[in-house]
């Protein structure tokens, strides 16, 4: 049986709905039934999804549009438009690629966000955020390697503030501190790079004393291009804090893989020293 929410006093009822974030307007068309016809009844589309994807459209190199596999989904001009789904994955996109896009009555909820082949700045991020009505937990931008250079960890982490775990494509002098310094919490951290000073530019006791700081199931996962694996591999060794072992004693800390070629490398694990 319908709730009866438009027979509410008129200011109640328009200041309720304003009142509620989107999903709760949903639940509030819900709620007033399908058969009544009412200027206070939100108007709300949604669907629900494992993914989607921003992408070029595959007939107009340079338009572009949103998909749920190979199905384009049509965005309205008016009414909000609500998407709950798991991935959200942005394909070879920039800011202003995004901006052809009518995103301003899109809504998404989710949990984690894929930027592949995309263009990072300030801008893209922030217009990406925007989307979300719920902020994901999961941002991996490994496959983006076009990244400003004043987008840091610390930036990235002011836009999209709950994230948990979080990949990017390159290192800069100093990452470390800079992401130590956000205070935030993490279950995983991903960082590649081939520039060695670069990826290594920290002490080995600013790295325990991050990882320390980090959730119990916590661990780093670096990669590193080079074409000398054992000689970079010996380079790493005075970079690990000695309270760190290669001996296994629960969850693996640090994890780095040092590459040649995208196809040989060698793993090192890393563990706390077992007292």
């Amino acid at each position: 049986m319908p709730y009866p929410i438009l027979t509410l006093p008129y200011p109640f009822a328009k200041r309720l709905r304003q009142l509620l974030n989107p999903f709760e307007i949903e639940e509030l068309q819900k709620a007033a039934g399908k058969t009544v016809i009412s200027p206070l009844k939100p108007i709300v589309t949604s669907c629900k999804v494992d993914t989607i994807e921003f992408k070029q459209n595959p007939m107009n190199d340079h338009a572009y549009g949103l998909y749920h596999r190979k199905n384009h989904i049509s965005l309205p001009e008016k009414d909000q438009y609500f998407i709950k789904c798991v991935v959200a994955r942005f394909s070879d996109m920039s800011e202003g690629a995004l901006n052809t896009l009518k995103t301003d009555q899109l809504l998404i909820k989710l949990k984690r966000i894929n930027l592949e082949g995309c263009h990072i700045s300030h801008a893209f991020l922030r217009n990406v955020s925007k989307m979300m009505v719920v902020q994901p937990t999961q941002l991996d931008m490994r496959f983006s390697p076009a990244v400003d250079e004043d987008v840091k960890f610390s930036t990235i982490l002011d836009i999209f503030s709950c994230l948990t775990h979080i990949a990017l494509k390159t290192s800069y002098f100093g990452w470390l501190d800079d992401l130590a310094s956000t205070g935030k919490k993490f279950h995983i951290a991903e960082v590649f790079d081939d520039n060695f000073e670069k990826m290594f530019s920290f002490c080995p006791k600013a790295l325990y004393n991050f990882v320390n700081k980090q959730y119990a199931d916590f661990h780093f996962r670096l990669f590193l291009m080079t074409d000398n694996i054992q000689a970079t591999v010996d380079k790493i060794k005075p970079f690990i804090d000695p309270r760190f072992d290669c001996i296994i004693n629960g969850h693996i800390k640090i994890c780095i893989f040092v590459c040649y070629n995208g196809a040989k490398y060698e793993r090192l694990e890393y563990f706390y020293k077992k007292a």
